[in-house]
Order: C-alpha cells, then sequence, then structure tokens
C-alpha cells in the first residue's frame, strides 16, 4: 500500500524560498571566509585566469628584483673602490712630486735648482749714454737722419721682424720728437710688437742699468733671441746702426710727361703711393687743384703742362700727411714724375701703384706702356683672272677671283668698269646705282645688265653668267675666238678681292665704354696715304651725332669710317673701310685688284688704346725702385736656459777675450775640432768659406757659422750651442748631467780665444749630475721606494673590489667580458644591461713601478704624467658606473612599483567586498528567518483545516 504527502504550494513556495537563501548564504559565508568573490574558475573563468596570469607574472618581476639589487650593490662597490684609488694615486703624485723637489746628491749637498729662462738681450749701453744725449733723451724730429729700427730674429736671423723707430711711427707715443725718452721707445716698440707676427712672443723692457732689454717668452735652451740695428738704422739705441749709410728710397716713372696733358675729355690718371705707414689716392683729373689758388688741371685749354701736374701730386701727398714727396728726374732736360722717401735704408717702404691710366696717351703719366699687337693681314687683293685661249673647236673664257655674293650694296658711289672685247668690238660696261637703278642688286640683276650691255647696239659676241657663290665668267659665243675683258676700277668686288687686316682680340659687346677719357688712337694707310685719328666720346657717327660715353659696336664703326672718309682741312680720304664680325674689327681696301693701275692694300695700328679694341694691350706699370741703400749690424743674440736640477751642462769658455772684430785682412782661419762625448769629431771651419762676411769679420759673424756647422750636423744639432759672453767664446751643451762631455782644439792660424793650432791646448768639460756629484739620492730612492708600494696598494685595491662575485674592476685578462656585470630587467629576459668591467690595477692604470730609483727628473715627470693620466681615467669611468646606477636603480623602482600594479590588479578581479558581503549575509540571516515564521503559518493553516475536519 502505497501512500504520499501533499504540499500546499504556500508550503512548496517557502520550502523552496527557504533552499535558495541557504545557498546564497552558503556562497556569501564562503566568500567571507576566504576574502575572494572569484575562489574557482566556476565563480568567473574570465577573471580568475587573468588574475592569476597578473599574478604569475608578479611573482616573475620579484623574483628578479634580488638580481638588480645585486647590481645596484655591485656598481656601488666599484664607485667606491675608485674613489679608493684616487686617494692612492694622490699619495703617489705627493710623493713623486717631493722627489722631484730633493736636490741632494751623492755628497749630500743641494744646489738648488733654477727654473727655466727666457733668452734676453740687452743693448751694448744705456739708452742715455748714446748718441750724444745730454738729458737721457735722444732727437727723432728728422725722418731722414733719426732712424733707430731695429731686427728681431727668433731663430738666429733665418726670419725677422723690423720694428721701425723714426718719426713717423714716434708720434704715436710722443708729442715732442726732440726729446725721446727710453719709456716711449720702449712703448713704441711693444706697440709694434703685439700688432706683428711676434705678438705674445717677444716684450721690451728697460734693465737697471738704463738698457733697453728684449726678452722672449719661450723658455728653455732651444729659445734665443737676436737684436740688430737695421739697415735703415742710423741712430743706436744699443744695437747698432747700418754699416753702410742708408740711402732714400725712389721709384720714378717709365717715361717723361709731355708738354702738355689734355684732360678736358674726362681723362684720367689714378696713382696709390704708400709710405710704410699712408696710403694716399692720387687722382688727376680735369677738376685736380694744382695749388690754392682754384687753378686746376684742367685750367689751360692746350692742356696741363708737366709742372701742374708735379705740383697736383705733391698737394694730394701734402694735404694727405704722407712723407713722399714728388719731383722731376731733371727739371730741365728730364720731367719724369720721381716719388722720394724721406725714411732711409732697404727696408723704407715706397710703392706707387698705377690704376686708371687714360690721360697722357700711351706712357700715361709715366705709369703706363701701350704694347701694339700686329693686326693679321688677309690674302693680298686679287682681280680677274687669266683668259683661257680658244683652241681648234673651242670657246675662249675669262673668270674673275672672286666667289660672287648674294646682293651687293650700290650706295655711296661703289662701283664696277670692266671692258669687254671678241676681237672685233669692244663695250665698256659700268655697273653702278644709276644704271641699275638701284641701291642694292642681286647678281642676278647684275649679271643681266651685263649680258644686255654686251649684245645691245653694236654686240659684242661673248656671255657672261655667275651666280651666288661661284665666280662671273665670261666667254666667247663663237668657238675659235679669243675674248678680252679688264677693268678700271672694282669697288664692288665683282671680279677680284679687297687686301683686309683684322685686329688681333674682340671689342667688348654688346656696348664699348669710352668713360672716363677712354679712347683708341689709329693710324690706318691704303698704300698710297696715311692718316691717323683719334676715336673717344666726342667722335661723331654717320648722322653727325656724338658717341657719348656708351656706344654700340655699329656706332664704333661708323665713327671709324667717317674719319676714314673726312677731307675736312685739307685731309686725304683713305681708300679703306671698317666693318666688324664676330666682335673683331677688320679694314678692307675699297677695290679689288684692277687691270690697271697699283694693286690696292690697307694697314692698320694703333698707337694707345685705353679701350680694348684688339690692336694692342694697355698695361700700368708701377715705376723703378732705386737706392735704399744699407747693411744691418751685427747686433747680439741671447739664448735661453733649461730648468736645472742642480746638475750643470758641459760648458767650455774661452781663457782670451776675442776682439770684437777683425780686420778683413786680419782673419784668416780660425777653425778648430769639436767632439761631443765619445762621438764622431766635427771640424768647424772659419774661414772665407763659411763666414758670411766679406769684410770685417765680427763675433756673431763667429758665433754664427759656429751654430750653422753645428745644426748642420746630425750629432751635434740641438746639443751644443756657440755664443759669446763678455767677448769670450762660450760653447756649451744644451743637456745637464754628467754624461755631458765637451771636446776643443784650436786647428786654425787665427786665435778666437782657443789659442792656435800650433799650441796644441786642448779644452775639455764635463757636466755634473744632482748636487753636484756623480751618486745617486738617498732621499729620492726612498720616496720611489714608497711610490711602487703605493702602486701595489691600487692593484690590492681593485681586486677587493668585489660584490657578491662580482668585480668590476679587475680581471686578470684584457678581455671585458671577463668582468662584465649582466643584469635582467623583465621576466622574459629581452629587457637587461650590460655593463663592463675594466681593469683599474696598476697594470691597467698604466702605472708602472719605477727602476732608477727617481734620480732623474725625466723619471719623475713621467710618472707624475702617467699618475695624471689615471686621474682622468678613474673620472671617466667613474662618470660611466654613475651613469649606469642611475639606470639600474630607476628599473629597480620600476619593477617594484609595476609588481604592486600587477596585485593590485589582481586583486581587484578576485577580491571580494567584505562589507557588502557582510551586508549580505545578514540580509539573508534575516531572509531566512521569515521564510521559517512564513512556513511555520502556513503549516498552522493546515492543522487549523484538519481540526475541523475532525
Amino acid at each position: 500500500m502505497s501512500s504520499s504527502i501533499t504540499l500546499s504550494a504556500a508550503t512548496r513556495q517557502n520550502l523552496l524560498s527557504l533552499q535558495d537563501t541557504a545557498n546564497l548564504l552558503s556562497t556569501t559565508q564562503s566568500r567571507l571566509s576566504t576574502g575572494k568573490k572569484v575562489n574557482s574558475a566556476l565563480d568567473n573563468p574570465t577573471n580568475f585566469f587573468t588574475a592569476q596570469s597578473l599574478t604569475a607574472r608578479s611573482s616573475d618581476l620579484s623574483s628578479l628584483l634580488d638580481g638588480i639589487s645585486n647590481g645596484v650593490q655591485a656598481i656601488q662597490a666599484a664607485n667606491q673602490g675608485i674613489t679608493s684609488i684616487q686617494k692612492l694615486i694622490d699619495t703617489a703624485k705627493s710623493t713623486a712630486q717631493q722627489a722631484l723637489a730633493d736636490k741632494s746628491g751623492g755628497t749630500g749637498a743641494v744646489l738648488g735648482g733654477t727654473a727655466a729662462q727666457v733668452a734676453t738681450v740687452a743693448g751694448g749701453a744705456s739708452y742715455a749714454s748714446l748718441n750724444g744725449s745730454t738729458n737721457g733723451t735722444q732727437d727723432f724730429s728728422s725722418l731722414t737722419n733719426d732712424d733707430a729700427s731695429i731686427d728681431i730674429s727668433l731663430d738666429g736671423g733665418v726670419s725677422k721682424t723690423t720694428i721701425r723707430l723714426d718719426a713717423t711711427t714716434l708720434k704715436s707715443v710722443t708729442s715732442d720728437l726732440t726729446k725721446v725718452t727710453a719709456d716711449q721707445i720702449i712703448s713704441a716698440i711693444n706697440g709694434q710688437i703685439q700688432a706683428s707676427s711676434l705678438s705674445g712672443k717677444v716684450v721690451a723692457s728697460q734693465t737697471a742699468d738704463g738698457k733697453i732689454a728684449l726678452a722672449g717668452t719661450a723658455t728653455g735652451s732651444s729659445s734665443q733671441i737676436k737684436v740688430n740695428g737695421s739697415a735703415n738704422a742710423t741712430l743706436d739705441i744699443g744695437f747698432g746702426v747700418s754699416t753702410t749709410p742708408p740711402t732714400a728710397v725712389t721709384v720714378t716713372a717709365g717715361a717723361a710727361l709731355a708738354a702738355n696733358t689734355d684732360f678736358s675729355k674726362g681723362q684720367l690718371s689714378s696713382l696709390t703711393v704708400f709710405d710704410g705707414n699712408k696710403t694716399v689716392n692720387i687722382d688727376l683729373s680735369a677738376t685736380t687743384a694744382v695749388d690754392n689758388t682754384g687753378k686746376t688741371l684742367g685750367t689751360n685749354p692746350a692742356g696741363a703742362t708737366p709742372e701742374d701736374i708735379l705740383a697736383a701730386v705733391n698737394k694730394k701727398l701734402s694735404d694727405a700727411g704722407s712723407t713722399i714727396t714728388a719731383s722731376f728726374v731733371d727739371a730741365t732736360n728730364n720731367k719724369t714724375l720721381k716719388f722720394t722717401s724721406q725714411d732711409v735704408g732697404p727696408d723704407t717702404q715706397l710703392s706707387v701703384i698705377a690704376s686708371a691710366q687714360t690721360a697722357g696717351g700711351a706712357t700715361g703719366l709715366g705709369f703706363s706702356t701701350f704694347t701694339p699687337v700686329a693686326s693679321t693681314a688677309g690674302p693680298a687683293a686679287t682681280g680677274i683672272g687669266t683668259r683661257v685661249d680658244a683652241t681648234t673647236g673651242t670657246k675662249s673664257s675669262i673668270a674673275g677671283t672672286a666667289n660672287l655674293a648674294a646682293t651687293y650694296d650700290l650706295s655711296g658711289g661703289q662701283s664696277t668698269v670692266l671692258s669687254v672685247g671678241d676681237g672685233t668690238n669692244t663695250r665698256t660696261i659700268t655697273i653702278n646705282a644709276a644704271n641699275l637703278g638701284k641701291t642694292t642688286a642681286t647678281t642676278a640683276d647684275i649679271t643681266t645688265y651685263i649680258q644686255g650691255q654686251l649684245d645691245g647696239g653694236t654686240a659684242v659676241a661673248v656671255d657672261v653668267s655667275g651666280t651666288a657663290g661661284n665666280k662671273l665668267t665670261f666667254q666667247s659665243k663663237a668657238n675659235n675666238v679669243n675674248i678680252t675683258v679688264t677693268d678700271s676700277a672694282d669697288t664692288l668686288g665683282l671680279l677680284g678681292t679687297r687686301a683686309t687686316t683684322t685686329g688681333a682680340a674682340t671689342v667688348a659687346t654688346p656696348n664699348v665704354d669710352l668713360t672716363g677719357g677712354k679712347a683708341v688712337s689709329f693710324s690706318v694707310g691704303d698704300g698710297t696715304n696715311t692718316k691717323s685719328f683719334t676715336i673717344d666720346a666726342t667722335s661723331l657717327d654717320k648722322n653727325g651725332v656724338a658717341l657719348g660715353t656708351t656706344a654700340t659696336q655699329a656706332k664704333l664703326i661708323e665713327a671709324i669710317n667717317v674719319k676714314l672718309k673726312d677731307t675736312t682741312g685739307g685731309a686725304q680720304s683713305i681708300a679703306a673701310t671698317a666693318s666688324i664680325a664676330g666682335n673683331a674689327i677688320t679694314f678692307s681696301s675699297d677695290n679689288a685688284k684692277s687691270t690697271s693701275g697699283p694693286a690696292p692694300s690697307v694697314t692698320a695700328s694703333v698707337t694707345n688704346d685705353t679701350v680694348g679694341i684688339g690692336f694692342g694691350t694697355k698695361s700700368n706699370n708701377n715705376g723703378t725702385r732705386a737706392g735704399g741703400a744699407g747693411a744691418p749690424a751685427a747686433g747680439l743674440t741671447g739664448y735661453g736656459r733649461d730648468a736645472s736640477d742642480g746638475s750643470s751642462f758641459a760648458k767650455i769658455t774661452s781663457t782670451v777675450t776675442t776682439p770684437a772684430s777683425f780686420a778683413a785682412n786680419a782673419f784668416s782661419n780660425g777653425s778648430f775640432s769639436l767632439t761631443l762625448g765619445s762621438g764622431q769629431t766635427k771640424t768647424i771651419t772659419l774661414d772665407s768659406s763659411t763666414l758670411t762676411t766679406t769684410g770685417t769679420v765680427t763675433q756673431q759673424n763667429i758665433a754664427d757659422a759656429i751654430n750653422t756647422q753645428i745644426n748642420a750636423d746630425t750629432g751635434l744639432s740641438g746639443k751644443v750651442k756657440a755664443s759669446y759672453v763678455n767677448n769670450n767664446l762660450t760653447i756649451q751643451t744644451t743637456a745637464f748631467g754628467s754624461d755631458q762631455k765637451l771636446t776643443l782644439k784650436s786647428a786654425g792660424t787665427t786665435d778666437i780665444g782657443l789659442g792656435l793650432a800650433s799650441n796644441g791646448t786642448t779644452f775639455t768639460a764635463q757636466g755634473t749630475d744632482v748636487g753636484g756629484g756623480k751618486g745617486a739620492s738617498s732621499t729620492r730612492s726612498t720616496l720611489a721606494d714608497q711610490f711602487n708600494k703605493i702602486l701595489q696598494q691600487i692593484t690590492q685595491q681593485a681586486q677587493d673590489t668585489g660584490y657578491n662575485g662580482v668585480n668590476l674592476l679587475f680581471r686578470t685578462s684584457s678581455n671585458a667580458a671577463d668582468n662584465t656585470l649582466h643584469i635582467t630587467f623583465n621576466e622574459k629576459g629581452t629587457s637587461a644591461l650590460d655593463i663592463s668591467g675594466v681593469r683599474f690595477d696598476a697594470t691597467g692604470l698604466g702605472l708602472n713601478a719605477v727602476s732608477n730609483g727617481f734620480q732623474s727628473d725625466a723619471d719623475i715627470n713621467t710618472a707624475v704624467a702617467s699618475l695624471n693620466a689615471a686621474t682622468s681615467t678613474l673620472r671617466t669611468q667613474s662618470s660611466t658606473f654613475g651613469s649606469n646606477l642611475s639606470v639600474v636603480q630607476n628599473r629597480q623602482e620600476f619593477t617594484k612599483n609595476l609588481t604592486n600594479i600587477l596585485d593590485t590588479g589582481a586583486a581587484n578581479l578576485t577580491n571580494a567586498d567584505l562589507n557588502e558581503e557582510a551586508a549580505n549575509s545578514q540580509a539573508l540571516s534575516t531572509r531566512n528567518s521569515l521564510a521559517i515564521s512564513a512556513l511555520s503559518l502556513a503549516n498552522q493553516s493546515q492543522q487549523g483545516i484538519l481540526q475541523l475536519l475532525r
């Protein structure tokens, strides 16, 4: 028997509600207990797996942070190591400098070294004692007589700079040239030095005893300075004067001035005159003043006289303050301009430069030259050809020698007159404009006219033919007949060619410049007459109009032809015509060669041309320079000196003073032998073959000859030098130390302080080491040991600068990969940084242990230089490591922040809102209680119904 329980709808609904509430409450309680709203893929697949990926990447990056942190520490360790190594280097440098300061030798004596010295030379006497000075000043008021210029050389006289000391230059330092002080001279010297190639290399001053001195700024034994009175010098300021009396410089023009020079047509003459201090531009034209009365170069209608031109030139020079004056070579017989300097001597600066020279004809004012160029002559004029005689059964013929043109100009009286005969009759035919009824005729017009004349009246049995490009030909009409053809004139050129001559160069195109009085002078002949004429801006064209300052080529040709045909004043017309083709001017004879009369010819030349039309060239000349005699003084030479560590160089000083100079006939042979150390012996030859003077032999001549031969010897050059000190010949080495040895022995017959060869005297000298002895300095040795130990500490410091197995400052090989730090920045290894290590032990820094106990200054200086280089290397590498550290720390911070972002993102996808879930839990509990109460009420209702049924 089966039974069933039937629930009411309300009960069933309440039960289902309780079930749902229980499920929701279970979910909420799970979220509250785990803190997550997504605990498995079933909760939310997308969020679950996305959060899982973010969490995994965060975990990977977190694991990289340890490596990055280790990298930061390794770099910081390297930086600390560099700091420590730098302190050791500073200590080593201090040790080396202490050794350099020590000047004790084997004997223990301390001499104390000297710094390198500059080359200095002082005048032979005080400034105040020279030239008869009574108040310590000198008179420089006369430019001609008062010149104390000096030459300064820093290479033994190979090159020089002249310092000009005269009235012109001293005006800048004093207003009273009659009383120039030493201070003012020194100021002028230094001012010119600053403006020359010696700037920063030489300085002038005054010694305590009043001498003017000049010193170079370079130090050491290779520096030298030579100062001598220049070839211009007439006053001595301590360095001598010119050994021959200086003379003025002149520049003379190439030709004398004409009796009159025309400036009326705009002609010009320009000169630039320079006196070494002032440049004067002299432009002479019709308006140029001759004096202060208003007279100009254009005042005289006949043209300016030579005296006018000379006065105008001197006025220009004087007004500008130039020291140059102009005169005539001979005021009576040779009025050639001559410019003369007030200054004297070969170094005097005087130049005259000519530019525009359109005045004064071919030679200008003596500063231009016209060189004619022969024109190119064409073939000689030709006429009618030779007759071809008739033979049995043939006709005779005669032809011209010129090819016919397409058209002919019959204007201006142009014509051809010819006679033609057939053995029986003769006809004279004139071809001109009147007969042909036109001024321009074609070849066909002309042959038709000639044939008509031959056939008309009493006919001449001759035929004529000819076309453009062919020759005019006459032929008998019958066989076995010899014809005749003659001409008396042929200006048309029907039967022959004209004579021509053509210029060698081209004419300016399209216009010809005739400004500033430019002109061209022709001489043209036709074999009978010759005519000379000039073309300029005032010349007339065929219409009687002046060319003006700018003319076309066609107008230029018109003006030339007007001049050729002009018969004004009884002038002869020239049977020639000018034309232009290809920018070249051609002169042609007016006639071809006729069978009667002389053969026509044409000649053309140009005597002056400032236009440039092709028959010659006009060039400017700057006159002839002359004078300026003078010879520089021997002067004085000073040498620098190297720094000394207390040692000395080998030096031999003659025991007998040398005369200031030897007469030319008193110096024969002062040769001697020279040996440096154990090297080859060199013979120094001092005779007429090596001394640079043929007159008096000075001490400077001797020293220069010795040094020239020393410098030419590879074993001695730069190692030995000669000079005169207090009239004693001194020969010394340029290096210091006991290894410097010199041996000298006279080999001559003239005593220069070393005796004679016959005496056999040998001179020797040896340098000394530090302290004057040959032993080593114990102090330096001790400091050298300290230096080497510090280098060992540098190596140990580099070896100990490792972190976690990585040492960026040391490796045993030269391969940078052996201590390169690799830092990975992302989980895939695609982002990383390689920090190359270095080798910063003593060897890697280029620091070598010293082996000679610091006994040589050179070795110490080398060590100091290597320490400085090491410091530079350390600073550079420290900067590199600092940059790398910044990059790594930046990535470390970035990785930390990115890990937090990833973790936060994952949490946002899965974490539950606990406040929300707690509220949900409370609500679901209330809802559950209500559902139970509702179910209870439903059951009570059903129980009541059962009671009623019972």
